[in-house]
């Protein structure tokens, strides 16, 4: 079995080993370990500020393209610019893209009524909370009745309770 120098920790470790580690282990960073869901997908993650370090033509010029904007090197980034300018007189494209910033504006409003009416919910709960424990503390009623009362459930009433 062929052997890689290096790896982890300086350890030197079978080509198979780094299918067990995540590319950012080997890069060097600390931390947890990432989980691996063996779906067979590799990902590679490039730096496109570091474009003429890359070996690979190709790359090397679609890095390139990615971190300057400029198609002058090679023929897949003067493809890509064309493409990417057909795109953008397209009318149907524009429409698509105006609709696109709509409806996800449309789906960030939702989503902020939402989040707003659990928070009011929460809220209204932690104060039904605080009154069933103002009224068993101060007017000695039952925690049930007062809880039953107040609409707050009886668990987080005798919780709170406890607390103080």
């Amino acid at each position: 079995m062929r052997t890689v120098e290096g790896g982890l920790e300086g350890r030197n470790q079978r080509a198979s080993d780094f299918e067990r580690v995540s590319p950012l282990q080997v890069l060097g960073f600390k931390g947890p370990p990432l989980e691996h869901f063996n779906d067979k997908i590799k990902k590679v993650i490039y730096n496109a500020s570091g474009y003429e370090k890359e070996s690979d033509a190709k790359i090397r010029g679609f890095l390139r393209f990615v971190y300057t904007n400029d198609p002058s090197e090679d023929d897949f980034s003067i493809r890509l610019t064309k493409r990417v300018e057909n795109l953008k007189q397209s009318e149907r494209f524009r429409e698509a893209y105006a609709t696109m910033g709509i409806w996800e504006m449309d789906i960030r409003r939702q989503e902020r009524k939402e989040a707003l009416a659990e928070g009011r919910a929460l809220g209204a709960e932690e104060r039904s909370v605080e009154d069933a424990v103002i009224a068993v503390r101060e007017f000695n009623i039952d925690p049930q009745l007062a809880a039953e009362k107040m609409k707050a459930p009886l668990e987080k009433v005798m919780e709170k309770l406890k607390q103080k």
